[in-house]
């Protein structure tokens, strides 16, 4: 039996409902996957953190806030300043780096003043006159040991090359 002009009707109306049911749906979630996805391009979750000598933050306050600003602005990124005595150490310095890492949002450091430059012996630059002639070479590869592989000597005052991660046997100098 064939069916009736109002059943045919029935199923055209279900058929005709269920299509743009379903077009809505792919709409909403097309729309939905687009905020998403431009929500994570526009929203801020990495840091840039500012470490900046306490004794400039007032005669650089101005500088830095425009820093900040273009750090959000060209580069999409959170950055927050934070100072530290004249007085720290390299060991202070580089418990602040692996603090903001361990926070799993460290994108990027910029060090302002006269921050400690750690030091790391190389027995091969004893004579160059590049470093000191006790063979100290300047490297932030220090600061980049978030896992502490860089041994450091009391002894020397330095941290050791040989270390995997510590600038190993290759130094640059800035």
């Amino acid at each position: 039996p064939r069916p009736s002009y109002f059943q045919r009707s029935y199923y055209k109306q279900m058929s005709k409902g269920i299509s743009i049911f379903i077009s809505i749906v792919i709409v909403l979630t097309v729309a939905g996957a687009f905020i998403f996805y431009f929500r994570s391009l526009t929203s801020p979750k990495s840091l840039v953190l500012i470490l900046t000598e306490e004794n400039l933050v007032n005669d650089l306050r101005q500088d830095l806030m425009t820093y900040q600003d273009d750090i959000k602005k060209d580069l999409n990124l959170q950055s927050q300043i934070k100072t530290i005595p004249s007085v720290a150490t390299v060991k202070e310095v580089k418990k602040i780096f692996q603090e903001y890492y361990q926070q799993g949002n460290l994108q990027g450091v910029l060090l302002v003043g006269n921050i400690p430059a750690p030091k790391i012996y190389h027995p091969d630059y004893l004579n160059d006159p590049i470093f000191s002639s006790q063979g100290f070479a300047l490297s932030d590869a220090v600061y980049q040991d978030i896992y502490n592989h860089c041994v450091y000597s009391s002894e020397l005052d330095a941290y050791s090359y040989k270390n995997p991660g510590c600038g190993s046997t290759t130094i640059q100098s800035f």
